[in-house]
């Protein structure tokens, strides 16, 4: 399992970079579309790949308790969460390994999306289903830092999102990558245009207008 992890995150993590390069190439263009946060106010917490398939994570004591708290804080407000699958050789969809690793488990009302890449947004119906809850800022924590929570940041600033990463909320595979990924990873976001990045007991949720 640990060498089949390893494995499947590779190939997330080169997606991860070939859409990285393919946003800074946007970038250089011109601004991000700004309609998404102009038009729409409502916050969305989205949780990327937190499955069986991916377990053990590193830090995930405190991962699953920071995932917890920013569930707990976006239902109590209203707010709009999905759960992010991946569908691939390590958390094939219709075997255990697919679900959401416990303690964690999405609600009744919560939305979810099964992507086959790294990018959150890229043929899973996700800008729709915001775009129909008025959503226009959306929250990231979950797996992978380097791979696929950093191909879907990118996808979100470029779309014209008005994007918060959970600082303390993501992390990665334990047999794939070590700490150093992680704070690597908030030192990139913490100065990268149209990010916002904190700690996950100061991140607010709006709902979105009806």
């Amino acid at each position: 399992m640990k060498n089949s992890a390893m494995r499947a995150l590779s190939v997330m993590v080169l997606g991860a970079a070939i859409w990285g390069a393919a946003s800074a190439c946007t970038a250089a263009k011109g601004e991000p579309e700004p309609e998404r946060w102009a038009a729409n106010k409502g916050s969305a917490l989205v949780v990327m790949d937190m499955q069986v398939g991916f377990m053990p994570i590193r830090r995930s004591s405190r991962i699953f308790a920071a995932v917890q708290g920013l569930v707990a804080a976006a239902d109590a407000a209203g707010a709009t969460v999905v759960w992010v699958y991946t569908d691939h050789e390590v958390s094939r969809k219709g075997t255990p390994a697919f679900e959401v690793a416990p303690p964690l488990a999405p609600a009744p009302g919560h939305l979810s999306v099964t992507k086959v890449g790294t990018n959150a947004f890229s043929g899973t119906g996700l800008i729709d289903m915001l775009a129909e809850r008025g959503v226009g800022r959306v929250v990231f924590c979950g797996l992978a830092s380097d791979g696929c929570v950093k191909a879907s940041v990118e996808s979100a600033v470029a779309l014209g999102y008005k994007v918060v990463v959970a600082e303390d909320a993501h992390t990665v595979v334990s047999a794939y990558g070590p700490d150093s990924a992680i704070n690597a990873m908030n030192v990139a976001w913490r100065t990268m245009q149209g990010v916002e990045l904190l700690p996950a007991a100061d991140v607010r949720f709006d709902a979105p207008r009806r």
